[in-house]
């Protein structure tokens, strides 16, 4: 089963990404915080996707994902934020070696995210498509 890490700082949106995402057929891990999923990934979980939001308190998104790149841990992603400032990240994220990911707005469509999970990973594991 391909395992989902979600990292939000708002309890409410962390527990509904796992409930659907668990309904949707994935196993989900959940963090609060950037330092919270340092932690699930240092533990040597197998993450093959994650959620993250990008304005957290103490740790930004984008810090998490600099650290992930540091310790070799390049996944699929989409970051989810309510703020309009995100594309300015894209090359940022992209120089991290990150390129299979997605900027998505808050509040997100629960099923567009479905697809966005699932073309992502796709693209992972090489496939095409569909």
């Amino acid at each position: 089963m391909q395992k989902i890490l979600v990292v939000d700082d708002e309890p409410g949106i962390r527990e509904i990404l796992y409930r659907f995402l668990t309904k949707s057929g994935y196993e989900v891990l959940k963090a609060s915080c950037g330092a919270e999923a340092l932690k699930i990934i240092d533990s040597g979980e197998k993450i093959d996707f994650m959620v993250i939001d990008m304005k957290m308190p103490e740790m930004k998104g984008i810090d998490v994902l600099r650290e992930f790149s540091k310790r070799g841990k390049i996944l699929p992603f989409i970051i989810l934020s309510g703020s309009l400032e995100l594309e300015e990240y894209v090359e940022v994220i992209k120089g991290l070696g990150f390129d299979n990911f997605e900027i998505g707005s808050k509040p997100i469509d629960l099923f567009e995210l479905l697809k966005i999970v699932q073309k992502r990973m796709l693209n992972a594991q090489g496939l095409p498509e569909v």
